[in-house]
C-alpha cells in the first residue's frame, strides 16, 4: 500500500507540504493585519477545576508521547521497582516540567502573577521567537525542494 523508496509519490508529497510552508510563512509574513480588540482572559473558577484541567492535560501529553513509554519499557527492563520508580520520576518532572510550574502556582495562588509574567515575556520576545520560527519552517521547505531536485535530476532522493 505505501510506495517504495524511490517512488514518484513522495516527490509529489514533498512539493506539496513545501508550497504549503512556503505559502503559509508568506502569507503570515505578508498579509495585513487587522487587529481585533482584544479579548478579555477568563480564568477558570474554582479550584477543583483548576486542578483537574491541569490533571487532564498532563494526561493527554503522557499518553501520547512516546518517551513515555520508552521509560517504561527502561524501568521494566530493570526488573528493580526503586529503579523504575525513578525513571519515570525523573522523565515524569523533565518532560511536565511547565505542567508542575502550572500546578504550583494554583496551589500558591500565583496564577494571575505567572500569566502576567508570561504575558510580559511573550510581548517582548514575540518578533524575534516568531521570525527564527518561520525561518525554520522555510529552511524545511528548501530542503524539502533539494530533495526533489535531486530526484528530478539524479533519479534519486538525498534523504
Amino acid at each position: 500500500m505505501v510506495p517504495g523508496d524511490n517512488s514518484p509519490v513522495w516527490a509529489v508529497l514533498e512539493f506539496v507540504v513545501s508550497v504549503f510552508i512556503l505559502v503559509w510563512v508568506l502569507r503570515r509574513l505578508f498579509s495585513a493585519r487587522k487587529k481585533k480588540g482584544e479579548k478579555e482572559k477568563k480564568a477558570v473558577d474554582g479550584r477543583w477545576i483548576k486542578y483537574l484541567s491541569t490533571g487532564f492535560a498532563f494526561a493527554i501529553s503522557c499518553f501520547t508521547d512516546p518517551t513515555y513509554y520508552a521509560v517504561i519499557l527502561m524501568g521494566g527492563e530493570t526488573e528493580n521497582f526503586l529503579t523504575a520508580t525513578l525513571l519515570l520520576t525523573i522523565w515524569f518532572v523533565v518532560s511536565q516540567f511547565m505542567a508542575l510550574i502550572v500546578y504550583a502556582a494554583n496551589g500558591l495562588n500565583l496564577l494571575d502573577k505567572l500569566v502576567a509574567w508570561v504575558d510580559k515575556l511573550k510581548a517582548k520576545n514575540r518578533k524575534p521567537i516568531t521570525y527564527t520560527f518561520y525561518a525554520v519552517f522555510v529552511i524545511i521547505a528548501v530542503v524539502l525542494l533539494m530533495d526533489i531536485g535531486s530526484y528530478l535530476f539524479d533519479g534519486r532522493y538525498l534523504f
